[in-house]
């Protein structure tokens, strides 16, 4: 799984070298505010006086993250190096990733084997990732002018407004009945909350 940085065997400790647990490597993050045109001297305007104060003034705004998933590796339940450590990493007999990626089977089984006994295994440590971030809110915000120095505030916003499923890590040990295989989600689905706020 992924962890801080533990060497498993002293003698070579090159063979642990990797980045860490918690590594992000890519991250994008922009965001977005944009000021509807509707209103009286907006390029959208009614020509109303009511019309002009109800679409006016509205304010969208867009947030989205992207990064990469999180470092693991694959290791073996068991003391079979002998070190006292409690889990060995597993051998690479082939390719990790699978033909046709699902929860189900998040990475190629096949592509693990069980180390010798006395041995640590070649898998490098930290050496796969989890699914990536992909992250989108968006938001409308409107100040509603009502008397001297006192204003409504109306927010409709959207948390992961596409309700995308970000995967985390699948079980990562070999000897599992459910190695493989995702168990949950690093993100929440959708969230929408609608809020006033008056000031004054």
């Amino acid at each position: 799984g992924a962890d801080g940085c533990k060497i498993l065997n002293p003698y070579d400790p090159r063979a642990d070298r990797s980045v860490s647990g918690f590594d992000v490597t890519h991250i994008f993050s922009a965001n977005a505010v944009y000021e509807l045109p509707f209103g009286r001297g907006k390029v959208l305007n009614p020509g109303n006086a009511i019309a002009s104060y109800l679409v006016g003034g509205w304010q969208l705004n867009t947030i989205v993250n992207l990064n990469s998933g999180t470092p693991y590796y694959v290791t073996y339940s068991g003391d079979l190096a002998n070190t006292g450590r409690g889990f060995v990493k597993a051998n690479v007999v082939g390719n990790p990733k699978p033909a046709n990626r699902t929860p189900a089977q998040w990475i190629n089984t096949a592509a693990f084997a069980t180390p010798a006994p006395f041995t640590f295994g070649t898998m490098g440590r930290n050496s796969l990732r989890s699914d990536w971030n992909k992250n989108w809110d968006l938001s409308l915000f409107r100040i509603f002018p009502l008397i001297e120095n006192c204003n409504l505030e109306f927010r409709a916003e959207a948390f992961n407004v596409t309700n995308t499923a970000v995967f985390s890590a699948p079980s990562s040990t070999i000897n599992a009945t459910n190695f493989g295989v995702v168990n949950s989600t690093a993100n929440s689905p959708r969230e929408l909350q609608l809020a006033l706020k008056l000031s004054f």
